[in-house]
């Protein structure tokens, strides 16, 4: 079965979301749609090699201090 990727960036400051549907979920592509749409000084709330937070669902974490997923999920 093929997934659909998709990513989203939320400003949490002016509430205006970014999403995008993309052709892979690979590092470059994730990489990229993050430096084109997040402020050179922004927190990222995912993993990648910018400054971040993230929690991992996996092991049952779902908020860790402001890195959750909350806004988007209503989104």
């Amino acid at each position: 079965m093929r997934k659909t990727v998709a990513v989203w960036a939320k400003d949490r400051a002016t509430n205006q979301v970014r999403a995008n549907v993309l052709t892979s979920a690979g590092k470059g592509t994730l990489q990229g749609f993050v430096k084109n749409n997040a402020a050179k000084d922004a927190t990222v709330y995912a993993t990648h090699p910018f400054a971040h937070e993230d929690v991992n669902h996996s092991v049952s974490e779902y908020v860790r201090a402001e890195a959750h997923t909350n806004g988007m999920e209503s989104f």
